[in-house]
């Protein structure tokens, strides 16, 4: 019991940073992106995520500033409001700019591993000719190879083409 309440007042003063990371933790407990989105639908607006956290800052600032002049007070409750807006879209941001160049890196090794299978295969190509014409004992050519290279290793298909 008390140990609640000791965290219920940590909780209750965290600055703007520390609340977004707590939001993270939380939102990391989810499988993905999806099945977390698929959690807030039919909540109320005022449980979602950045209306929670700005009036959560809000209300902590408010806290710890009691006894000032209520203009300056507003000041830094807008200031920590905005620091968490800020911090979510930096989240955000971050995540899509990711995402978004894993994408392209993906791509591109899709690409260079096409390349080398292409070339892997050219090689074995190459090979093939040349133990058929060792195993024949003649230095046969890329043209005189064909008909034996299709053969051996495709019996039942036509004659590679030139």
């Amino acid at each position: 019991m008390i140990k609640d309440r000791r965290l219920d007042k940590i909780s209750e003063s965290l600055t703007p940073k520390q609340a977004v990371l707590v939001w993270l933790q939380q939102a990391n407990g989810h499988i993905n992106a999806v099945d977390y989105i698929k959690s807030w639908v039919g909540q109320p607006e005022e449980l979602r995520p950045i209306t929670a956290l700005t009036d959560h800052v809000a209300k902590s600032t408010r806290e710890a500033m009691k006894g000032q002049p209520p203009k300056t007070i507003e000041l830094a409750v807008r200031r920590s409001e905005r620091d968490v807006v800020f911090l979510i879209k930096l989240h955000h941001q971050v995540n899509f700019y990711f995402m978004t160049e894993e994408r392209v890196w993906f791509a591109a090794f899709a690409a260079l591993e096409a390349k080398l299978r292409a070339v892997t295969y050219g090689n074995a190509l190459k090979q093939l000719v040349k133990e058929i014409a060792v195993e024949r004992h003649e230095d046969l050519s890329w043209r005189q190879s064909r008909k034996h290279i299709s053969l051996k290793c495709m019996p039942s298909a036509r004659l590679l083409p030139s």
